[in-house]
């Protein structure tokens, strides 16, 4: 959480962050209980206290959590935007391998990519 705080600090531009985790997301959705009461009441609890807070805008701060979105949106109402990261993840991660890939080029060693 010490380098999302820092990207916050350094992204902010005079916006309000509160950064909420959420225990329990990525367990229900890896076993494919997205859809169940235990997921609803889980995502109840860490969006509620917020939406009382006046939060106008949720960004996603896990992959996972793009399951989520229709439970979100569900409980949150259409006038909260909701930011959804994974797209910017994955480029992250796609720069970071063809970094590798240059660095490995002039390396003893092999990089293999696996998709």
């Amino acid at each position: 959480m010490a380098t999302l705080s820092k990207l916050v600090a350094r992204h902010a531009n005079g916006c309000e962050f509160v950064l909420q985790g959420c225990p329990g997301f990525v367990e229900q959705i890896e076993v494919d209980l997205i859809n169940t009461a235990e997921t609803e009441v889980l995502v109840r609890g860490c969006i509620e206290p917020l939406l009382e807070g006046r939060m106008d805008t949720f960004v996603m701060g896990c992959t996972h959590y793009a399951f989520l979105v229709p439970k979100i949106r569900q409980i949150a109402g259409s006038e909260v935007s909701i930011v959804e990261t994974q797209d910017a993840v994955a480029q992250q991660v796609s720069n970071r391998l063809r970094e590798a890939e240059l660095l490995a080029a002039t390396a003893i060693g092999r990089l293999e990519r696996i998709v």
